[in-house]
């Protein structure tokens, strides 16, 4: 095996023989057997002087030394705002004198994926749309855990988990690219644009080089945590988290056309808009809503 045995002493009167036995490097134990053991063994021969003679053994015995995973959770959390987490499994792990790896794979999580490396190394990147992820009520908190395996050289195995926290931020909502009224509003039409053809007993608008009554514009709403509802004017767009089939128009206002889908989180809504103006001030301006 390699190993050494050394005779260190030997006392005639007594008949005690010492020895040492250094264990040099590490043995091939059976693969998988676990914590199991070898013997390595020393044959003693003794002869007196009418030739009487006696044999026995001298047995070492070497004990596998197996690795041992240790359970790691990594301290950083894992958000909107902090998307990957890098962690070592292996680091405090003890590998054993036969040394060890760690099973490379690619794990799919509940929130996320986790890229796993034969030294221990990993890479943990959230998934924020994910629909797991967006259930999670704004400021709650979920966790990943993953089990790993850890091999030596000679097919001993130890199992261990991470785990990893998962946190949706409570972020805000904004509404956003829309005019004050004190500024001038964010659509403007004119009265004297207005043609006869309205109905009986209505004359037209003074302007004789007349524009269109109808104006076009969009906002922009911002909600990370998922829309839950979202209604302009009276007319609901989302509803329950779910963007609603129909919409009825409040009086004086032509369809709605918008371009969110269900879970959106950012979106463009863009509106058709017709009213009339008391004043004529601003004229012939309009401003995108």
């Amino acid at each position: 095996m390699g190993n050494t045995l050394t005779i260190t002493g030997y006392d005639a009167a007594t008949g005690l023989v010492s020895y040492s036995y250094s264990l040099l490097d590490n043995e091939a134990h059976a693969n998988a057997g676990g914590n199991n053991s070898l013997f390595e063994d020393f044959a003693v021969t003794l002869v007196d002087s009418d030739g009487d003679t006696a044999n026995n053994t001298l047995s070492v015995q070497i004990v596998d030394d197996v690795p041992t995973a240790v359970n790691d959770v990594n301290l950083a959390t894992a958000s909107e705002n902090n998307l990957v987490l890098n962690g070592n499994v292996i680091s405090n792990d003890a590998q054993g004198a036969d040394g060890a790896v760690v099973t490379a794979a690619n794990l799919t999580g509940t929130y996320g994926s986790l890229v796993l490396n034969a030294n221990g190394t990993y890479t943990y990147t959230l998934a924020p749309l994910d629909p797991q992820f967006v259930a999670l009520p704004g400021g709650s908190t979920g966790s990943e855990v993953f089990t790993y395996t850890l091999t030596d050289a000679d097919g001993d195995v130890s199992t261990a988990t991470l785990t990893l926290a998962i946190k949706n931020d409570d972020d805000g909502v904004t509404i956003t690219n829309l005019t004050p009224k004190g500024e001038g509003g964010d659509a403007i039409v004119y009265e004297d644009d207005l043609l006869a053809n309205r109905g009986l007993n209505e004359s037209a608008g003074s302007d004789t080089s007349k524009d269109s009554t109808t104006v076009t514009g969009s906002l922009n709403i911002s909600a990370p945590d998922g829309v839950q509802t979202l209604s302009v004017g009276g007319i609901s767009l989302v509803s329950g988290g779910e963007s609603t089939a129909e919409h009825r128009d409040s009086v004086g206002q032509h369809p709605d056309h918008h371009r969110l889908r269900c879970g959106d989180r950012v979106g463009e809504l863009q509106l058709q808009l017709a009213g009339q103006r008391s004043a004529r001030q601003c004229r012939r301006q309009q401003q995108p809503v």
